[in-house]
């Protein structure tokens, strides 16, 4: 198409082109200059004279082709018409009728066609034209390319507000993989973006498939694509490169075979051109931290851009989860987060969305009460070591010992490591003290490695890791001079070592340090079971590492790795039960049960995840008959009551759910009263409370739903009372009024309501005064400010309304400013929405056209999510309502 003129650019403006009309000259104005001086002209009002000439269109039996609208390496692409069904289509056209290419155009041609997704171009007809190229007739695509869009994006905002698109695409190449497809130059110059949202991925003229064998030699044919200026490397000899410079895989441009893992990283370098404006460069450096990029998505970028085709995520299924979690302020499974920043996120929408979950409760249950492991050894055993130890009239290393081995033993199984705190530090100075003779007796050695041990167990167990470090690294050494000198009571210690400080880096910066500890403790135990099946002091280990690899192989996204090691760790605890063993075997077997239920749930695997939480509750309450004082038993079956329940509750059992939740809070209330200091058993029944009141809810009982959460409140006082500077207790009592005020909202009852959502939101600001910058808690404040600005509205108190609204935005958009997620800008846009209800005028529509613009691109969520589509839907009407024409 040469320049239109003004006539046809005003036309245009004024939407009287055809959609054919459109693309072209889209397609035009994205690569001609002087269009876009022409543009500037009109804008300016002042428009130099051109002619348009319209070239003779191509014609054939069905199709006119009209003018070219793409190009390359193997064609071209013109609008045209279709002649038969009287629409307008896009036709490739082979750019070399014989020869490799042509071969290389069939196989297009049959790769494309195989492939039907709602993201990927449908064929609609194939043939020969009279000269004997090859063409084939595909859905005429508007729009434009991701990549000139992000070009065209102001800031990084704008660039973050189109990863939805990536998300799609990752999709679509998801779904070509699951048909043997790897489509080989993915790239945001070959994703459109339509005018109304949809999201094509173009181009499949590079693809093959997984069983195909090495291409065929092609002399090497640069070329420049004319529609987004990218040039590709169209070589395709084996051995040569194949694919666009900057968006291939490491393997790609170095001309070795490439399979699915190569999309992957093609996904991963568009993701960051998307999220930076600039070609990835071949390694990565800190660019992305320069640019501000936040964290959970420089994580997902960086393990898809990995050298190494393994290490990066296993299926472009797993990168579109992963990203997914990222746009909804979700974690994700890329990043290594620490115990307090995954305690600490918050979500978007009230209680339901804050409240512990129960798969977080028996992470936090694992780590503060059973992480600490049994001793391994009989009783008769410490018995005989203690006797050594006297014979060797070492009354002291005697005493200390039992305290750090035994007693605390004691103490862990019937839930009172809180009376060992202020010891530990006497007993690692005494054996700091002790000077290490080298022709100790082996048994002060054991016992020495396994205080530490302990000690190590008992920081963990208390929630401070960095404590646990020094203590687990000085029995690692102990116990690796007892396996020199030959005693097997070394390999067993460093086992358990190497568990509890894979457990210390789990979530960390030094996460890849504790994965190789738990590697050699699992081979190890592997090795150890294959030559003495059944042995009673491996079997535990075994199975805590079966646990811990479930968990990396869920976080990598191999469900099926992930399974097999849950069900190895249901096995392993149920041969130790089968003996008898009470403990670690309980943990176990239930929480082996306990991910397998999870894993079905997300599958929506119902029969399974039904079989697999009764199995969680029959192996936890088989652990409570063997040891009825074991208190990890028990709360074991607290947490296989809440994942029964939650089965029920999405099978619409609402009766049986409520029967199990009213289960867990019975077991837990035992727990509590026993041990009212015991933290994860007082948040295991808040959260019974809170899923009872979710029931109550439901049923439209609010006056029942007010007393279980009053009862849940009562929890996050109590816990608050116990340690009053925990940021966590802050939020959980916060969450509470919050909740409650919304309660007595549904009971008409202002001045409860007023009260409950004053003290919310003391709760939050106190926690903000301790951490200032904490953006989680900033969100929460500003989402409890924006329920307040409703409810003082419907209550006519506009000054209490203004106040709480103008606050609010204020934290809003400096969190939006920082975090880029939808949940952001709904807080914005429903703020200013309220705003706007206490604004007149010009302000008003001021403030509602701002809202629209911060909301516009979660209008793609609305089938999804009812208070996006909500807001939305008020926000159009509202803005017709006060439109100037009315």
């Amino acid at each position: 198409m040469r320049c239109p003129d003004e006539v046809i650019v005003l036309a245009a403006i004024e939407g009287r082109l055809s959609a054919a009309e459109r693309i072209e000259l889209d397609v035009h104005l994205d690569t001609c200059p002087t269009c876009l001086q022409l543009l500037g002209h009109l804008a300016a009002g002042t428009l130099p004279a051109a002619s348009a000439e319209v070239p003779s269109p191509v014609t054939t039996e069905r199709y006119e082709l009209g003018v070219e609208i793409g190009r390359g390496g193997m064609g071209r692409v013109y609008l045209a018409h279709d002649r038969k069904l009287g629409r307008e289509v896009a036709i490739k056209r082979v750019a070399d009728p014989t020869g490799p290419i042509a071969h290389r155009f069939a196989r297009e041609i049959a790769l494309t066609a195989r492939l039907e997704h709602p993201a990927i171009v449908p064929i609609h007809d194939a043939g020969t034209f009279p000269d004997g190229s090859a063409y084939y007739a595909m859905r005429l695509v508007g729009g434009a390319t991701l990549a000139r869009l992000v070009e065209r994006a102001a800031d990084l905002r704008a660039r973050l507000a189109l990863l939805p698109h990536v998300v799609t695409i990752a999709h679509a190449v998801a779904y070509a993989h699951s048909r043997g497809v790897v489509h080989r130059d993915l790239k945001p110059h070959n994703i459109v973006v339509g005018e109304f949202g949809e999201t094509m991925l173009l181009d499949w003229g590079l693809a093959k498939t997984t069983d195909d064998a090495p291409d065929e030699p092609v002399a090497a044919n640069t070329t420049r694509d004319q529609r987004d200026g990218d040039t590709q490397q169209a070589t395709t000899a084996h051995g040569q490169i194949v694919g666009t410079p900057g968006f291939m895989a490491p393997e790609q441009a170095q001309g070795r075979a490439v399979d699915l893992a190569s999309d992957i990283y093609g996904l991963g370098a568009t993701l960051y051109f998307v999220v930076t404006g600039q070609r990835p460069p071949r390694v990565l450096g800190d660019e992305l931290a320069r640019a501000e990029v936040p964290q959970d998505l420089v994580a997902i970028i960086v393990r898809a851009m990995q050298s190494t085709p393994k290490a990066r995520y296993p299926t472009a299924t797993a990168l579109a989860s992963d990203l997914s979690r990222f746009l909804t302020g979700q974690l994700v499974e890329s990043r290594r987060y620490t115990l307090g920043e995954r305690m600490r996120r918050w979500a978007r929408k009230h209680r339901a969305l804050v409240t512990v979950s129960s798969a977080a409760l028996f992470a936090v249950a694992m780590l503060a009460v059973i992480s600490v492991r049994r001793v391994l050894h009989e009783r008769g055993v410490a018995e005989t070591a203690r006797q050594a130890a006297e014979r060797q009239r070492d009354a002291a290393e005697n005493m200390v010992a039992f305290l750090a081995t035994d007693l605390l033993t004691q103490l862990d199984r019937i839930g009172r490591l809180d009376l060992f705190r202020g010891a530990g530090e006497q007993i690692e100075a005494y054996y700091s003290g002790v000077a290490a003779t080298g022709d100790e007796p082996l048994t002060m050695r054991a016992h020495r490695a396994k205080a530490r041990i302990m000690l190590g167990e008992a920081a963990l167990g208390g929630g401070t890791p960095r404590e646990a470090e020094p203590h687990l690294r000085a029995a690692l050494h102990e116990a690796k001079q007892l396996e020199t000198a030959g005693d097997e009571r070394g390999a067993i210690l460093r086992c358990e070592a190497e568990l509890d400080l894979a457990a210390t880096f789990n979530n960390t910066e030094r996460a890849d340090e504790g994965i190789a500890f738990l590697q050699a403790c699992a081979t190890t135990a592997r090795a150890q079971l294959d030559a003495h099946p059944g042995d009673p002091r491996w079997l535990p280990l075994h199975g805590q590492a079966s646990l811990q690899l479930m968990m990396l192989a869920r976080k990598r996204g191999d469900t099926k790795e992930a399974k097999a090691r849950a069900r190895e760790a249901q096995e392993v605890g149920r041969a130790l039960l089968a003996r008898g063993t009470t403990g670690a075997a309980a943990v176990i077997a239930a929480e082996g049960s306990l991910r397998l239920a999870q894993m079905a749930i997300t599958d929506r695997d119902w029969p399974t995840a039904v079989g697999a939480a009764q199995a969680t509750l029959d192996d936890a309450q088989r652990a409570v008959a063997l040891d009825p004082d074991a208190v990890d038993a028990q709360h074991a079956v607290a947490v296989a009551w809440d994942v029964v329940g939650t089965v029920r509750l999405e099978k619409k059992d609402l009766a049986g759910a409520r029967e199990a939740y009213t289960a867990m809070r019975a077991q837990a209330s035992q727990l509590v009263t026993r041990e009212p200091r015991n933290v994860v058993w007082q948040r295991s029944l808040g959260l019974a409370e809170d899923r009872l009141a979710t029931l109550a809810v439901e049923a439209g009982d609010i006056h029942t739903a007010l007393v279980h959460y009053k009862a849940g409140r009562d929890v996050s006082a109590a816990l608050l009372k116990v340690d009053p500077d925990s940021l966590e207790y802050l939020q959980d009592l916060s969450i509470s009024d919050f909740t409650l005020a919304q309660l007595y909202e549904g009971l008409n009852d202002a001045k409860a309501a007023r009260t409950a959502y004053e003290l919310g939101v003391a709760s939050i600001r106190a926690a903000l005064a301790k951490t200032p910058n904490n953006l989680q808690l900033e969100r929460a404040l500003a989402t409890q400010l924006s329920s307040i600005t409703q409810f003082a509205i419907d209550e006519k108190d506009f000054e209490w309304a203004r106040e709480a609204g103008e606050e609010g935005l204020k934290r809003a958009r400096r969190v939006l400013s920082s975090e880029e997620a939808p949940h952001n800008r709904l807080i914005v846009g429903n703020l200013l929405y309220h705003l706007a209800r206490l604004d007149a005028g010009a302000k008003r529509r001021a403030r509602l056209e701002e809202a629209a613009e911060v909301v516009a691109t979660l209008r793609p969520l609305v089938t999804d999510d009812e208070y996006i589509a909500s807001l939305i839907h008020e926000l159009d009407r509202t803005l017709r309502l006060t439109s100037p024409a009315r």
